[in-house]
């Protein structure tokens, strides 16, 4: 018998943007408001916890592309045991983007 893939529904939340943004802020803010309304867990996966870059760092493209599939596996383990998970990205390019996206097709 073949059971094919199975398809999870649980939310992925999002957040691309430039660094020192307010993703961050933005992230931590909307875990605690889906607790405190929805009683549920979502974790919060950043890319501040792949790579770690001084404030006035520059973030090349490739550098994001290497460090994507560690940020990816962050946020399938989250996926896992929370409810949902909320992403903290700098996506630099198309390709980054498939990664991620085919990495959490399963969601």
């Amino acid at each position: 018998m073949t059971w094919g893939m199975f398809i999870l529904s649980k939310p992925v939340i999002l957040l691309n943007g430039p660094s020192s943004s307010g993703k961050s802020t933005l992230g931590r803010a909307l875990q605690a408001m889906i607790q405190e309304r929805k009683n549920e867990r979502f974790g919060l996966v950043s890319i501040d916890d792949c790579m770690k870059l001084a404030a006035d760092e520059v973030i090349y493209e490739d550098d994001v592309f290497e460090i994507n599939p560690d940020l990816c596996e962050k946020a399938l383990c989250e996926l896992k045991y929370a409810a949902g998970v909320i992403i903290d990205h700098v996506i630099t390019s198309e390709r980054i983007y498939t990664q991620l996206t085919e990495a959490l097709k399963p969601y």
